[in-house]
């Protein structure tokens, strides 16, 4: 980071913020570092549920969505017991996605490591029976995880598009 570049703040607004943090990023051919600064001080709230379409996919979803849903015991109004049962499952469903995509990345390498491993020694000696069926196996694995972080991606990419739009809109009209 170069001594020119800085951050300038008054001395009420550091008061204010408190909990703020500068972060220099890497510069490319500039000669000045584009520089963050964050506040982490906010509580912007609880983090929004967002259903992710490649759940559907997985074949223990609906197994999973019944099973709980048949074991939530609400009484009340259909609206409450409804309100009760869609919250309950929120909580549950976030458990599952954590425990089955989180880490996608770090799962997917792991996959690409075992079957690459299982196919030096295949070159190398061969492989069993057994072998041959885990390295089937963690295949079928690898590709339900890279469909699901594509499927994943492609969902948020779609939200962005809706929210933000076209960004060459203008241009496309100004052409027609």
């Amino acid at each position: 980071m170069s001594r020119l570049d800085r951050v300038l703040v008054s001395d009420k607004w550091w008061k204010d913020c408190g909990a703020v943090s500068l972060w220099g990023l890497k510069r490319d051919v500039s000669d000045h570092c584009p520089l963050i600064v964050r506040y982490d001080g906010f509580d912007w709230g609880p983090k929004p549920f967002r259903f992710n379409n490649h759940w559907l996919n997985n074949k223990d979803f609906s197994k999973l969505v019944e099973r709980e849903w048949s074991s939530f015991q609400v009484d009340g109004r259909m609206s409450f017991v409804l309100k009760e049962k869609l919250k309950m499952l929120k909580g549950v469903l976030r458990k599952w996605n954590r425990e089955v995509y989180g880490s996608v990345d770090s799962k997917i390498d792991a996959l690409s490591g075992d079957i690459e491993d299982l196919d030096l020694k295949d070159e190398r000696e061969g492989l069993s029976e057994e072998e041959l069926l885990l390295r089937k196996d963690k295949f079928n694995q690898l590709w339900l995880l890279l469909k699901s972080k594509d499927s994943l991606e492609f969902q948020k990419s779609r939200s962005r598009w809706l929210k933000k739009g076209d960004a060459n809109t203008g241009f496309f009209h100004a052409c027609v």
